[in-house]
């Protein structure tokens, strides 16, 4: 069965559809825009996946950053073999640091004179330990911190560069994206301090976008389902290793979980003028998990996967 699922995403990922309309040369939805990029580090991620499809609509500029930032050289060298006319940048970055941010940003304005697109993709899960058996508040506070204060700084200093004008850019305006979950949107999904910080990320959007009204800067999040990325990865794997990776198809519709390029296409279009009247709001991107509660056995009785 898990082999059966596991190939259910792969075929959908890579059905001739899928690469016809990957591969092929639509118009450039990022031309000219300079944007930043946390949480990119991992090459199974969102952040990385996020700033190949980026470098697929010909930006200006990349700023691909990270905590860690080893693997950061390498995901420069995959955007340059996919656009020759976007610069990328690797810088390290601890999101929830605002004297990092903000020096990100500052360098963006050095260099370029502007800030278009802030995705603000890092986070982390920390432990997940019951309330009443060992949870802490060291632990609880370590999570918001990267989840919650960090989209806070990214949403101030990204909207500070993007009323930046110029001769190119007449007018304030921009994109901040934030990388929130489901997890967010009800209990016992993830741990307690997950669960909460990615609750303030998704009010936080709607406050920041009616507190930057009249600038042209929208502020979104997504909210990913079960996606396989590196932070999910040892899930996924005793999930395998185990036999039961198809149970995660049994918490939504289309019968399987996500991969991170799903997510990406996503990002683009809300960075993009595709998304120019959508802001102050959350899209889910979960396959149908949130669409009924609770979330148990919707499998068909005759399904193969």
């Amino acid at each position: 069965m898990a082999a059966l699922a596991t190939k259910q995403v792969v075929s959908h990922l890579a059905s001739p559809q899928k690469l016809s309309a990957s591969t092929a040369s639509p118009p450039p939805k990022l031309a000219n825009l300079v944007c930043v990029l946390s949480g990119c580090n991992s090459r199974y991620g969102i952040g990385w996946a996020t700033a190949l499809e980026f470098a697929k609509h010909q930006p200006k500029a990349l700023f691909v950053t990270d905590i860690h930032s080893d693997k950061l050289d390498d995901l420069v060298n995959a955007i340059k073999e996919i656009s020759s006319v976007t610069t990328a940048h690797a810088m390290k970055m601890d999101q929830s640091l605002e004297a990092d941010v903000a020096g990100v940003v500052d360098e963006a304005l050095k260099l370029y004179g502007r800030l278009d697109v802030f995705f603000i993709n890092g986070g982390i899960l920390g432990a997940n330990e019951p309330l009443l058996g060992g949870e802490s508040a060291t632990n609880f506070m370590d999570v918001m911190k990267v989840n919650a204060l960090g989209p806070f700084v990214g949403c101030k200093h990204g909207a500070r560069g993007m009323l930046v004008t110029s001769k190119d850019k007449p007018v304030p305006k921009g994109s901040i994206i934030v990388t929130s979950s489901i997890a967010g949107l009800n209990g016992g999904t993830a741990s307690i301090a997950y669960g909460a910080s990615k609750a303030a990320s998704i009010n936080l959007v709607k406050h920041v976008a009616i507190e930057l009204k009249g600038n042209n800067i929208r502020v979104n999040a997504i909210l990913p389902g079960m996606t396989e990325t590196g932070m999910s990865k040892p899930a996924f794997d005793g999930l395998r290793a185990s036999g039961r990776l198809g149970i995660l198809g049994d918490l939504n519709p289309l019968l399987r979980h996500a991969m991170p390029q799903e997510m990406a296409t996503v990002v683009v279009f809300l960075a993009s003028e595709d998304a120019s009247y959508i802001n102050g709001t959350s899209i889910t991107v979960d396959g149908g998990w949130t669409a009924s509660h609770p979330f148990l056995a919707i499998r068909p009785p005759n399904a193969s996967v």
